[in-house]
């Protein structure tokens, strides 16, 4: 299977969840140690429930996903509807949210809102949970990770100047993997209009 490469292009922030955030500006020759950083995300997701339908309603941040890292509190609805930020993306209707971590593109193929977030990890970590939210109910997204030096074999993908970076092998929404070694994957997330268990299909539905 091809593996997608995505290098760190943003700063690599310090471990959030420790007291005191300090950022981390430089690289170094070798990767640091305990550091969370964030890449792009090579998987699109539609929130429907069971007919199909889309669940995002664009005037109500309410229906808006909302994703995390490692087990960070949920937005409350005044600080989410504070961060929201309107735009377009190729002719297309673009919402930012999350201190631009997260947003909703108005697929014109699928006519559907896609989600779309940041993937978080930690330096030196293989996999990394982080928490996808709709409304109430908590899902797991799990990324694991391979770690690219500087001279290391098939580090020439790595953008001129850069030390190091990650390439995604995997992508598990509630265990169920979604990564398929494209960028332009989709999953759609099921979640049915009378409650019940999630449901997650890849690639359609």
């Amino acid at each position: 299977m091809k593996k997608t490469f995505f290098s760190i292009t943003l700063a690599v922030l310090a471990l959030l969840l420790t007291a005191g955030c300090s950022l981390f500006n430089e690289f170094t020759d070798e990767i640091p140690e305990g550091y969370t950083f964030y890449t792009g995300c090579p998987v699109s997701f539609f929130f429907v429930d069971e007919e199909g339908t889309d669940l995002v309603d664009p005037s109500d941040s309410s229906t808006y996903p909302v994703a995390f890292p490692g087990q960070m509190r949920v937005l409350s609805m005044k600080e989410l509807d504070f961060s929201i930020y309107e735009t377009e993306e190729d002719g297309s209707p673009l919402i930012m949210y999350n201190d631009n971590t997260n947003s909703l593109w108005k697929d014109p193929e699928q006519q559907r809102w896609s989600f779309r977030t940041w993937l978080w990890g930690v330096t030196k970590e293989k996999d990394y949970r982080m928490y996808v939210y709709y409304g109430s109910q908590e899902d797991s997204l799990t990324v694991s990770y391979k770690y690219l030096k500087a001279g290391d074999p098939g580090s020439e993908k790595l953008p001129a100047g850069s030390s190091w970076g990650v390439e995604i092998l995997s992508m598990r929404y509630n265990d169920v993997e979604v990564y398929v070694g494209n960028e332009n994957g989709k999953a759609f997330i099921e979640k049915p209009s009378q409650g019940g268990e999630t449901v997650v299909h890849v690639g359609s539905i």
